[in-house]
């Protein structure tokens, strides 16, 4: 399994479409292992969040400030 055909089966796990179990043996992995690939995946993605949150928060203060 490549690097992207991994990556669609986590999303399918996120998604609840597949549980971290069957993922984990499609995979042929500990599903331990598994969740934790997970976790780091949802933490990447809830820090990038915020910080678009924080980037679109700035702008609208800027634009606010040109008008």
């Amino acid at each position: 399994m490549n690097t992207e055909e991994l990556g669609q089966l986590i999303e399918l796990v996120i998604s609840e479409t597949m549980t971290l179990e069957e993922a984990a043996s499609i995979e042929r992995v500990d599903p331990r292992e598994l969740s934790r690939v997970i976790d780091e995946v949802m933490t990447f993605r809830s820090r990038h969040s915020r910080s678009n949150e924080i980037v679109v928060r700035i702008s609208d203060f800027k634009r606010l400030d040109n008008e």
